[in-house]
């Protein structure tokens, strides 16, 4: 899941200054987005939901980073990205249980 923190860390990276200066009801024209800086939203948009249905016109006057989150989330939904990376997480997880086991059990200590 997209979350409003990582929209807002994104908006600093881009518009400059910190995260926390940015809330989530902010509109990004009335924060200083250009025109340049509507192509990198829009590209990070595009990267984060999966999807290239997402366009410089949809950034209207008032487009928010709750607008940007709920975009990201709803792409996700549709496509499964975020189940494919809770999946591959588990994976990781589980493996990473196992190496940890093998580790303790005795057997991959290296000898003197």
């Amino acid at each position: 899941l997209y979350k409003a923190a990582e929209a807002q860390s994104f908006v600093a990276t881009v518009l400059g200054g910190s995260p926390d200066q940015y809330e989530p009801t902010t509109s990004l024209k009335a924060a200083g987005l250009d025109s340049l800086s509507t192509m990198e939203v829009v590209h990070h948009i595009q990267e984060q939901s999966g999807s290239a249905s997402f366009k410089p016109s949809h950034i209207h006057d008032n487009f928010t980073i709750e607008d940007m989150v709920e975009f990201i989330n709803k792409e996700r939904a549709v496509s499964g990205i975020d189940m494919v990376s809770e999946e591959a997480s588990s994976v990781l997880t589980v493996n990473d249980n196992k190496s940890a086991m093998t580790e303790t059990d005795g057997r991959s200590e290296v000898p003197e």
